[in-house]
């Protein structure tokens, strides 16, 4: 039987998480199935896991940039002995941890498309498939902020007046160099 080792820090449980626990339930008899989940992973979810009869294995986190990086050192024999393993949200940073360890097949399950797009949601609410690379393009980043609050501000209980728009223009350059850390300085070194 094929071993699946699927990180997911758990720290929250929304939509994603919830077509995790579809996918363990049509998985359960086909794998063995083993889960890394951070510290302090939301107790409902990890309640329907362990009800799915996947092994449960915790370790310590910590954000950056919002990014959940998850410290698997000491679970080294746990994965090298996976065939595959899943980065079901967005651990992108933990999986480039994982190719120091090993070189098995890491699939990753994009959800929020927090790689290829710095406001993660964004094609969601733009209702479109953005194919423009924000990373070495300031005006386009700070633009599409912008459309997607705009956006945001119509179909959710989200106000956004003059004083956010000024934040937005304020807050813009460290969310944007933020952004390209992650993209370039994190992703693309490894």
């Amino acid at each position: 039987m094929i071993k699946i080792l699927i990180l997911n820090s758990g720290l929250i449980f929304g939509g994603a998480q919830g077509a995790l626990l579809r996918w363990l339930t049509l998985l359960r008899n086909r794998a063995q199935l083993a889960m890394v989940l951070c510290d302090g992973a939301n107790e409902e979810l990890t309640q329907n896991i362990k009800e799915l009869g996947v092994k449960l294995f915790y370790v310590a986190c910590e954000k950056i940039n919002d990014l959940p990086l998850m410290h698997v050192s000491g679970y080294e024999n746990l994965i090298r002995d996976t065939d595959i393993i899943w980065v079901y949200d967005i651990e992108f940073l933990t999986a480039i941890k994982l190719r120091e360890i090993i070189n098995k097949p890491i699939i990753a399950h994009l959800h929020s498309y927090a790689l290829v797009c710095p406001w993660w949601a964004l094609f969601y609410g733009m209702k479109e498939i953005c194919t423009i690379n924000c990373r070495d393009n300031f005006i386009r980043f700070l633009t599409c902020k912008f459309r997607r609050n705009i956006v945001r501000s119509s179909i959710e209980t989200y106000e956004y007046g003059v004083k956010h728009i000024i934040g937005t223009v304020v807050k813009g350059p460290i969310d944007y160099y933020k952004y390209k850390y992650i993209c370039i300085i994190k992703l693309d070194r490894q």
